[in-house]
């Protein structure tokens, strides 16, 4: 006979849906769970895997990774909420990026208050259901119901005054982010050097390969800047061989912004890349500002990831520093976020499970 654990485990294994959520959502995320699939569907609670309530959840002691991977490879649907929390959680984006992989029949819901444009590339595989849309709901239950062979007939009085209820008490809500929408821009000042309409971009080429562009203007406020380096780095490995992982790139060479636009001329990119770039270029050590003057510049490179396993994305979209290093001894640090820029995001996930 199994340990009451390991049944308790396996019972787990057995859930239809899994909730791919960030937990900054559970409020709003719980309330749906319980009105619309629970009491209003019909959905046992022992066929749900969210992690943010404890009894659809991890159990005490269980590792959560393996908890997320397994539903997620057992799942019939997975239920994607979308908000622009979720947009900038890492654990998100993996959870995702799995259910893509394994091919599953994924959902997306979009939070009140969130309009498409905030969201780009991450309801591109599918048009998301709007959850204070009560039609949109209605019918998100109805796809569910046949996917599950739920009798409608049976659960329309219950499933309508679920959704009726829910729709009533989050149709006002404002939604509130825990993170700044900063839409790619930098505003930020050191004593003596100002960084400013800057934008990091990346588009997939193929597994592994991407080509990123950097694009900023500077300022020198107080005194004349003299640019050393310009270095981009993360916390985590990006790049390199896996004997040699690498967590930071120099660039050498820039060009003036009007030249190419990664956003706009993904098809020859990576022609530009290779045999364009270097026409157009000018090296950056020792390039100088003016006190009162700006310098406009843009960085383009490809290279390969590090590609890891498991659902980890190949190239890291949070965690980016811009260095900027000039005159004698002295050092600017700006944060980034990469901003993918292509429609498709087939590849950007890989896994062994």
């Amino acid at each position: 006979m199994s340990p009451p654990k390991k049944k308790k485990y396996m019972e787990k294994l057995k859930k239809k849906i899994f909730i791919s959520h960030s937990s900054i959502d559970k409020t709003i995320i719980s309330d749906f769970v319980e009105q619309v699939l629970i009491l209003g569907l019909g959905i046992n609670q022992d066929e749900i895997a969210y992690t943010s309530e404890e009894p659809l959840g991890v159990i005490p002691g269980e590792d959560i990774k393996k908890y997320i991977k397994d539903n997620i490879v057992n799942a019939s649907i997975v239920l994607i909420m979308i908000s622009p929390n979720y947009k900038h959680s890492e654990i998100c984006l993996n959870e995702m990026g799995a259910a893509w992989a394994l091919d599953k029949k994924c959902i997306s819901v979009l939070l009140p208050g969130v309009d498409f444009d905030q969201l780009g590339w991450l309801t591109s595989m599918e048009k998301a259901v709007k959850m204070t849309e009560k039609s949109q709901i209605d019918n998100l239950c109805a796809t569910m119901a046949s996917h599950f062979a739920i009798d409608m007939n049976l659960r329309f009085k219950h499933m309508t005054a679920a959704v009726d209820k829910f729709i009533r008490s989050h149709d006002k809500v404002v939604f509130k982010t825990a993170v700044e929408e900063k839409q790619n821009t930098i505003r930020a000042n050191t004593d003596s050097l100002r960084l400013f309409d800057s934008s990091f971009t990346s588009l997939y080429i193929e597994e592994g390969k991407y080509i990123i562009q950097l694009t900023m203007r500077i300022r020198a406020d107080k005194e004349p800047i003299c640019i050393r380096r310009i270095l981009l780095r993360n916390k985590y490995s990006f790049t390199g061989a896996v004997s040699r992982e690498i967590n930071m790139l120099c660039f050498k060479l820039y060009m003036h912004p009007d030249i190419f636009d990664l956003s706009s001329q993904q098809d020859e990119a990576e022609d530009f890349v290779k045999h364009i770039f270097q026409e157009n270029c000018k090296p950056i050590l020792d390039t100088t500002i003016k006190k009162g003057h700006n310098f406009s510049c843009s960085f383009i490179q490809l290279f390969h990831t590090i590609r890891q396993s498991d659902g980890y994305d190949e190239l890291q979209l949070h965690g980016w520093e811009l260095v900027v290093e000039y005159n004698v001894d002295s050092e600017a640090v700006f944060p980034l976020t990469l901003n993918p820029v292509d429609k498709e995001p087939s590849g950007k996930y890989w896994h062994n499970i």
